[in-house]
């Protein structure tokens, strides 16, 4: 489908850059004209490259409402699992305070549950605790400010660095 949307949306910019192009060598033939007639004929050409962007931009949006896919997503069954785990307590201590973190080990696949993170997708094994408020988060949410090089939480902070004021990217 992303084949032929590119397709027509490229044959419908050469066909409308040719009818563009043409307004714009008559409007340009007419520019040394004085005459009342070439004022007429420079109007029609302002108007007729007008209306040639206005039905390009619709064209577009024609294209863009037809190859636009819709997609409904509708839960059909689910499957509840009640499993025993072994559910572990651990206490983190930083310099300001501590906080308490829960994780379980299934037994039956003999794996931890990853631990929850306040910031980031949690995917990696690495986590890191902010000083301030005890965010738990991936090693990117402490990660050094690109302008004054201080590492700032991002989870206490998202917007930006909180020393020198440089935005999140």
């Amino acid at each position: 489908m992303r084949r032929r949307l590119e397709r027509d949306r490229s044959r419908i910019h050469q066909y409308h850059g040719d009818l563009h192009l043409l307004a714009q060598k008559k409007l340009a033939a007419l520019a040394g004209s004085r005459r009342e007639k070439a004022d007429n004929d420079r109007k029609r050409e302002l108007l007729q490259i007008a209306a040639i962007e206005r039905e390009y931009a619709a064209k577009l949006g024609d294209h863009r409402h037809n190859y636009a896919l819709r997609v409904h997503v509708e839960w059909v069954q689910g499957l509840a699992l009640f499993v025993p785990v072994e559910r572990f307590q651990v206490l983190v201590k930083r310099r300001k305070g501590e906080t308490l973190m829960r994780i379980d080990w299934h037994p039956s696949v003999r794996l931890l549950e990853s631990p929850s993170s306040h910031w980031g997708l949690g995917i990696g094994r690495t986590r890191l605790v902010c000083d301030d408020q005890l965010h738990i988060t991936d090693p990117a949410g402490q990660a050094p400010c690109p302008s004054c090089g201080r590492p700032w939480c991002r989870a206490c902070h998202p917007t930006a660095c909180r020393r020198c004021g440089h935005a999140m990217t």
